[in-house]
């Protein structure tokens, strides 16, 4: 009986190609690891992102993973995209007393509650304007040299909340490669926010096929 590989008509290489891309979805890194050479991992990737065959063996592989696991498509990329498009701005507000911004966790809806990594309750003390403090009063008191009894601060007790986001960047970015918007020519530069930039630019742009015709024999 043919493997897929033979019904697909994959040598070797491309064959590990589709195994290693799977893994972390860097079609350059996966290039290298599949035994092409390192100079010409990037064009090399591709060109082999380009053909339907290797696109449907690593379906196959994807498929089989999910089949292995309790994750599928759908959940992963729902986890990432309440990270890389959490907004939290609806859930700001501002205290009377104090005129401190704070995070009303009443407000939070499902998906920004599970986009926080982390979420810290602290109790402090804080100094808060007295409503029933008059300033004409007290300076009425203190011209006639008699007390005045109402303080202009009274001390409350208060909750600080602390919390952490997760990586926005590194969601944008693993969204992107999913999605294609990386060209895989940018996979080793270290400005992951310029390169979202550039993905963003370039849209729906196809790349295009820098393959020298002499590297065509790495098939």
């Amino acid at each position: 009986m043919k493997t897929i590989e033979q019904d697909l008509k994959l040598n070797r290489r491309q064959a590990n190609f589709c195994r290693e891309f799977v893994k972390d979805r860097n079609a350059s890194a996966a290039a290298r690891r599949a035994g092409y050479s390192p100079i010409s991992a990037g064009p090399t990737s591709v060109r082999l992102m380009k053909m339907p065959n290797i696109m449907r063996m690593i379906d196959h592989v994807d498929n089989l993973a999910l089949d292995t696991t309790w994750l599928n498509g759908e959940r992963v990329l729902l986890e990432l995209a309440r990270i890389a498009f959490l907004d939290l701005g609806n859930a700001f507000k501002v205290d009377p007393d104090t005129d401190k911004r704070y995070l009303d966790f009443d407000l939070l809806n499902e998906d920004q509650i599970k986009a926080l990594s982390s979420v810290e309750f602290e109790k402090e003390f804080v100094n808060v304007l007295n409503p029933n403090y008059d300033a004409t009063a007290a300076r009425v008191a203190e011209e006639a040299g008699r007390p005045y009894e109402e303080k202009k601060y009274l001390v409350k007790p208060a909750t600080k909340i602390k919390f952490k986001m997760y990586d926005k960047l590194k969601a944008l970015e693993l969204m992107a490669r999913h999605y294609g918007l990386l060209n895989v020519a940018d996979d080793d530069k270290n400005d992951m926010a310029q390169m979202l930039l550039r993905a963003l630019q370039r849209k729906d742009e196809r790349m295009i096929d820098v393959t020298p015709e002499e590297e065509k024999d790495d098939e």
